[in-house]
């Protein structure tokens, strides 16, 4: 094979592996986005599920909106109106966490408006990551009670739902890899070839 047409094959698998690639990656940051998504969705569902059943414990069955606030990528804010026991609040956001599928430990506490500060600051060991309990709860000052939730392992728990893609992109990359192992190894019994060849030539 002549080393013009050799280079043209090397030059046109690479540019298509490197589109792959660039396909892959998409896909990959798509996805986390997505899963981002859903996993704001099922936490704010939560926290709306304990909201109105604080909030029905002290017989209020108004209607609400936006009770649910994110400060942070993963830090929510659920405005109870009322100040939430804690046992009350530990047993419900322990059972709403666990019904949506969040499992992933978590650390809340409780905003007590008019003393302005956090009570009962407690961190809720869920799935396989334990986190660091000795993250901090952010301090927020608002005009009314709420219940701050913080997920520190919120972005492990996203990357280990995207673990098909993970395993895709990373059987991409070791294929590659292999590929360029493989071209550079051609060149270099090329060269050689060629070099022989000339030493014969010239021998002769």
């Amino acid at each position: 094979m002549r080393s013009s047409t050799l280079r043209t094959i090397v030059i046109g698998v690479t540019i298509l592996i490197a589109l792959i690639m660039g396909i892959q990656v998409y896909w990959v940051s798509k996805t986390y986005k997505l899963e981002e998504k859903e996993f704001n969705i099922k936490v704010n569902s939560a926290l709306r599920a304990v909201v109105e059943a604080i909030r029905f414990s002290h017989k209020d069955t108004a209607p609400f909106a936006g009770v649910i606030t994110q400060t942070g990528p993963d830090y929510f804010i659920a405005d109870t109106k009322y100040l939430a026991d804690s046992n009350q609040a530990d047993f419900l956001l322990k059972k709403a966490i666990e019904e949506y599928s969040v499992f992933t430990s978590f650390k809340y506490g409780i905003y007590n408006a008019p003393e302005d500060r956090l009570s009962h600051v407690t961190f809720v060991t869920s799935g396989q990551y334990g986190g660091d309990p000795g993250t901090p709860l952010p301090l927020i000052r608002k005009p009314y009670n709420y219940i701050g939730v913080l997920f520190p392992n919120r972005e492990q728990f996203i990357i280990h739902q995207m673990g098909f893609w993970i395993f895709s992109t990373f059987f991409l990359l070791v294929v590659i890899i292999g590929f360029a192992v493989s071209i550079f190894k051609l060149f270099r019994q090329k060269q050689l070839s060629e070099i022989q060849k000339d030493f014969i030539n010239n021998m002769t």
